[in-house]
């Protein structure tokens, strides 16, 4: 037994693993590829497209096509009026999350400069850690509150300050984006917790997200004025423009699938810490080895963020090698002492070793964690 789950779970860290690398590829590439196309020209420097929101529409419908796709095409998802009214409020909510830090993300450009948007970007494991202790209720301990504290301490130090500014309101504008960003990972894992026994799978929260997303866009669109800005748009490529959106857009829907699929098999706090892991690949790492900074912090904040991400790591593996050695065991033997005690059933209310096995399994974990260890849970979508 203790083998088939040692087996599982190190089936579930390649797993993770490779979705870690396809979730870089996918963020760092798309993020150098949405800014060639809506940086001003002229081309090949940048297509110039002006209507950013008209842009991000066209993602969230590529993922409510793709999402429809994958859910009907194949069999495991399912999608009901029922599920939505179960987790309304929070479907809802990971919408508005994200279409906010949209807007504030189209605001904030022009009054903060790159290095301090990253910056606050990579450190948005603090408000993930806050918004984890209230609303999800977890508790961690104190050595991986330390470790997450280290990374994002690295974070802010990689950077030479000296590129930082920001009006006061960019700089605000900036925070609040980032406490977005923070709220909608905590939500997204919150509404995938208990995927395999209410339906809410990667696919599904991803079709319930397009669809509030892109009804929340198309209002910002009109508002904001792009509509007006687009039938005022003459690009001299428009074969070009049509390819580059359609790229993107298509693009898109792998991307958030992977993004949600790595919060599902990790947790926010995971996801967060591949934020902080993108912020050195794409400025710090090419600052030491090509640029050769003289930035001190730089090379401090690297080697502080490689110590914190293997105490984080070494943490989770001790914990997980625990849970799976003797709680889960000891659980899973109770709950079949239970079940030959009273193979037909209990009364309702009765604390039996069934029961009591069930309670000891939610004191140490949730359902999602009991089905991140088992073999093959990587396989639901």
């Amino acid at each position: 037994m203790a083998n088939k789950m040692t087996f599982g779970c190190n089936t579930e860290l390649v797993f993770v693993a490779i979705m870690l690398v396809m979730f870089l590829a996918f963020n760092i590439g798309l993020n150098y590829y949405d800014n060639w196309v809506l940086s001003p020209g002229p081309y090949p420097g940048g297509l110039g497209f002006p209507a950013p929101l008209v842009y991000s529409l066209c993602h969230a419908v590529s993922s409510l096509i793709g999402s429809i796709a994958m859910i009907y095409g194949r069999d495991g998802n399912r999608v009901t009026i029922k599920m939505f009214w179960a987790h309304k409020i929070k479907i809802v909510l990971n919408s508005l999350f994200l279409v906010t830090s949209i807007l504030l993300a189209w605001f904030m450009v022009t009054h903060a400069s790159v290095a301090i948007i990253n910056v606050l970007r990579g450190s948005v494991a603090i408000p993930v850690l806050l918004f984890a202790f209230m609303f999800e209720g977890k508790r961690y301990s104190i050595p991986k509150i330390f470790a997450i504290l280290l990374i994002v301490a690295a974070s802010v130090m990689s950077v030479p300050w000296t590129t930082f500014s920001s009006t006061p309101a960019g700089l605000w504008l900036t925070i609040l984006a980032t406490f977005c960003v923070a709220g909608k990972a905590t939500v997204s894992s919150m509404l995938m917790k208990n995927a395999h026994t209410d339906g809410m799978t990667p696919l599904v929260v991803l079709f319930f997200d397009s669809c509030f997303s892109s009804l929340f866009l198309l209002i910002a669109c009109l508002f904001a004025g792009e509509t007006i800005r687009l039938s005022q748009y003459s690009p001299g490529e428009p074969a070009t423009i049509g390819l580059a959106m359609a790229v993107g857009s298509i693009l898109a829907f792998p991307y958030n699938f992977i993004t949600y699929k790595f919060i599902q098999m990790t947790s926010a706090i995971g996801w967060a810490i591949a934020t902080s892991f993108k912020l050195f690949i794409i400025i710090v790492i090419p600052m030491i080895f090509y640029d050769h900074t003289t930035w001190v912090g730089s090379y401090v904040g690297l080697v502080l963020f490689v110590i914190g991400v293997c105490l984080y790591g070494m943490l989770e593996a001790k914990y997980e090698s625990t849970w799976l050695t003797e709680v889960l065991p000891k659980s899973l033997s109770a709950a079949e002492i239970g079940k030959r005690a009273d193979p037909d059933g209990t009364t309702a209310g009765e604390q039996t070793p069934l029961n009591k096995a069930q309670d000891n399994l939610n004191k140490f974990t949730d359902a999602a964690e009991v089905k991140k260890h088992l073999p093959k849970s990587w396989m639901a979508m």
